[in-house]
């Protein structure tokens, strides 16, 4: 049902793009715009931070420069939820956070978490903390692990990959409770803050952002986005990860 949903958008977008000149971020009508959703590595930054919190790696400017646009600032990432405690503090302009692909759904300014979790994810997320394997991140609920080590991992798990999700975001692999993606996080946020999804920018580069894509929303693809992404966007950046969302505040600001 999800690739059914996925080809229908894409081809609905590429022919509503094709037809209608108007569709384009600049043309917007800024005072219906409620939240700009955004993924984090690779969007908001150009390479995934190494040291967490290096000014070399994370563009606080940048982060500064897109909330000050007026919008609710919505970030949706892959990334752990003990991350995004330590990014809210230095940085306390999301309104809310969807962490770990959206198992968490976090709000800085109450702390309020919406957990997603399950049993089954209990049991793989222990299977895969005793392989040991280099890079694996554990998360509040999700596990992930380097590409390379799918197949070992799934060797592991048998019989519980049915009852689990398996998203693959670059070069990582993310284990997840069955159904919850950065689309349902996003939902999930949505509705708790009462927002019209219609009314928001949706903003990322990856596999693991299609789902979030499939929302509505005006939709924009990072030059470095994943083929899948570009065919569900409604525009595309001419620039990459950092400049590319440089370039969507001038459009906003209309500078």
């Amino acid at each position: 049902i999800e690739n059914a949903i996925e080809k229908h958008l894409s081809i609905y977008n590429k022919l509503m793009t094709q037809k209608n000149a108007l569709l384009k971020l600049e043309s917007l009508d800024k005072t219906k715009i409620k939240a700009i959703i955004t993924d984090f590595d690779r969007t908001l930054t150009d390479l995934p931070p190494k040291i967490v919190f290096d000014k070399k790696e994370i563009d606080f400017e940048l982060l500064e420069k897109l909330g000050s646009l007026g919008f609710d600032l919505f970030l949706a990432t892959g990334r752990p939820f003990r991350f995004i405690q330590s990014l809210c503090k230095k940085f306390p302009g999301f309104r809310c956070v969807i962490a770990e692909n959206g198992a968490v759904v976090y709000f800085p300014k109450t702390k309020r978490q919406l957990v997603t979790n399950s049993e089954h994810m209990k049991k793989v997320k222990t299977k895969i903390q005793k392989l040991g394997l280099p890079q694996t991140v554990i998360g509040l609920v999700s596990a992930s692990v380097k590409a390379k080590y799918a197949k070992k991992v799934k060797n592991e798990i048998r019989g519980l990959t049915d009852q689990i999700k398996i998203v693959k975001n670059a070069d990582d692999i993310l284990f997840l409770p069955a159904r919850v993606d950065k689309g349902y996080g996003v939902r999930i946020a949505a509705q708790y803050l009462n927002i019209d999804l219609e009314k928001t920018i949706v903003v990322g580069d990856g596999e693991n952002d299609v789902e979030m894509f499939i929302n509505p929303g005006f939709k924009i693809a990072l030059a470095n986005a994943h083929p899948r992404l570009k065919k569900l966007a409604h525009e595309i950046t001419k620039n990459k990860s950092e400049k590319g969302i440089l370039e969507i505040i001038q459009k906003l600001s209309n500078k």
